[in-house]
Formats: structure tokens, C-alpha cells, sequence
């Protein structure tokens, strides 16, 4: 019983991973659908998985001007 509880841990955070691409992905729809909070997320767990992708940054930084946060803004645009 105790293998069969450790395999379904495993397999269900294996199952629950997201990659960089989804994050990307899910913090432009937010962005679009103006779920800025929720975008700020997806996009920092997306730099957590690649930080070498400027367009992530970027768009962090283009949600955070909306929201009249332009030091962090500005802060992503420098990255």
C-alpha cells in the first residue's frame, strides 16, 4: 500500500508540472483577458524555468505598467 500511495504522489506531480512554453503561454491569455495578477504569476514561474528568454521579461514588464507599477516595469525591460 505504502508503494502503491508513493507511485500516485510521483505520477501526479509529474502530471501537474507545467514547462516554460505553457507558463508563457498562460501569462499572455491572462494578460489578454486583463487577469494581471495571475499573468505577474505565469510569467515569473516561465523566468524560474528560462530566464534567457527576453520576450518573458518583457511582457512581465508591459503587465506591471498597467498597473501603474513602472519601477518594476522598468526593472523587467532592463533584463
Amino acid at each position: 500500500m505504502k508503494k502503491l500511495i508513493t507511485a500516485f504522489i510521483l505520477i501526479s506531480n509529474v502530471s501537474f508540472c507545467q514547462t516554460f512554453e505553457e507558463y508563457f503561454k498562460s501569462g499572455n491569455e491572462k494578460a489578454r483577458i486583463q487577469n494581471f495578477t495571475g499573468a505577474i504569476e505565469d510569467f515569473s514561474k516561465a523566468i524560474e524555468l528560462n530566464q534567457n528568454f527576453a520576450t518573458t521579461y518583457f511582457n512581465r514588464g508591459l503587465v506591471k505598467a498597467k498597473q501603474n507599477n513602472f519601477k518594476d516595469a522598468v526593472e523587467d525591460y532592463s533584463k
